[in-house]
């Protein structure tokens, strides 16, 4: 397809089509719909396409199920066909806002409690009628924001309408009774909605990040396949020349630093290929202790050369645990390479490992600067790093190992300054 010029607007489209992307401008996202046109934006449905006409409107077309409004004239475009906008502005999804939501909930809780308090308590089957009605403004907020909505609605519901049951009280007769259960149904409706709701979206987000992180893993195990020759063939070379030259030579240190980025890259590599393989799990019982230890030994060289200190501490008496030794030790050296690198001159990274009834908790703290609230999620994401050094893959591959094991990896506050990364280990069944 051409590409559209800047001075010619022919009409010319952008589209999507099952799982191939198609735009004749700069790009299509395949998770957002969103046509790029000299970054101006038109989002579309799944399966529709946007054309820009002579005179550099951007018009949509095909997608029935399409609502959205123009930025410039607020116009509606619902499910008509062929709407147009000014080149330049925008065509957005109709989506309701967090503000819009809460006053249509505010404006139902109200619109149903005005009559409700104000209609004569003969008329029983109205009352009836406007109590089933308040379920309605639960079920909304359970579903749109979870628990915290849920609950919340629920409660000031039961707030409203307690000076109502107080009001018309009659000796715990079957009228008040009756008013009781619909305040706890509200309230025990709105929470089990709105855990359903929460863990909905918890699923819908891991399963979003298991297809990302699988098309992830794909990509960077054929990258580094493709690197890992080369770099072999590079690394041996290079030592072969190296030991057959003088030592005095002005290209030794040249080689040198060869041989030490061809190491790194093939640590990179190593870690890419860690990350894109799916972990297969060799469980023995192994002693905590000991697997902790061995990977001091390898993390010693890394934290006298930083002068940083490593203490370690064992609570307790910790029974031998089904683990994968290798994946744990991997997983530990990691943690402590990151607090070493995190830490100061001088200072003492500790590690303190506990059993906690059927699990094992190992923390490993540092005394860096921390890290910030807005970055904790980012620093599990591949490839994200604070550190020039860094690859940005080894807390992804420390989770990873986590998870494997039905483990969980959590980053804690420390009372004076650092974090502590606390990985925990349950028994698992061998």
């Amino acid at each position: 397809m051409p590409i559209l010029s800047k001075e010619g607007f022919e009409p010319q489209r952008a589209y999507l089509k099952g799982n191939e992307r198609f735009c004749s401008c700069s790009d299509t996202s395949q998770e957002t719909g969103k046509c790029c046109f000299y970054l101006h934006l038109a989002t579309l449905k799944r399966g529709s396409f946007c054309s820009v006409r002579t005179g550099g409107k951007i018009s949509c077309f095909r997608s029935s199920n399409y609502e959205g409004v123009t930025q410039e004239t607020g116009e509606n475009v619902g499910r008509l066909w062929n709407q147009s906008a000014p080149r330049g502005k925008k065509l957005t999804m109709l989506k309701m806002s967090t503000k819009s939501r809460v006053l249509l909930l505010v404006f139902l809780v109200v619109s149903i409690a005005i009559p409700h308090y104000f209609t004569e308590m003969s008329e029983r089957k109205y009352h009836i009628l406007y109590q089933g009605l308040f379920f309605l403004p639960v079920i909304l907020a359970g579903f749109w924001f979870g628990l915290r909505g849920g609950l919340s609605t629920s409660i000031g519901i039961s707030v409203i309408l307690i000076p109502f049951t107080a009001v018309h009280w009659n000796a715990f007769s079957s009228g008040d009774f009756n008013n009781i259960m619909e305040l706890v149904l509200y309230n025990a409706v709105g929470a089990i909605l709105g855990i359903l709701r929460d863990r909905e979206l918890v699923h819908q987000q891991r399963l979003r990040e298991a297809e990302n992180l699988a098309a992830m893993g794909r990509a960077l195990s054929s990258v580094a396949h493709d690197m890992k020759t080369p770099l072999i063939a590079i690394g041996g070379f290079t030592l072969w020349v190296k030991r057959h030259i003088d030592a005095n030579h002005p290209c030794h240190e040249k080689l040198d630093i060869v041989v030490k980025e061809t190491a790194r890259l093939e640590n990179m590599v190593k870690d890419m290929l860690d990350f894109s393989k799916p972990l297969e799990l060799h469980l023995a019982d192994e002693s905590i202790d000991r697997l902790i230890q061995e990977s001091l030994a390898v993390v010693e060289t890394v934290a006298k050369d930083r002068q940083v200190r490593i203490q370690s501490q064992f609570l307790g008496k910790i029974a031998p645990a089904p683990l994968d030794g290798m994946r744990i030790k991997q997983a530990f050296i990691n943690l402590v390479v990151n607090a070493v690198q995190a830490s100061p001159e001088a200072e003492t990274v500790t590690v303190i490992c506990h059993q906690e009834r059927r699990r094992i908790i190992i923390d490993v703290r540092d005394l860096g600067s921390g890290i910030a609230k807005d970055r904790r999620d980012l620093i599990f994401s591949p490839f994200f790093t604070t550190k020039k050094e860094g690859t940005g893959l080894g807390l992804p591959i420390v989770k990873k190992i986590a998870e494997a094991h039905d483990g969980s990896l959590k980053i804690l506050d420390n009372p004076d300054r650092g974090v502590t990364f606390r990985l925990i280990l349950p028994f698992l069944h061998k």
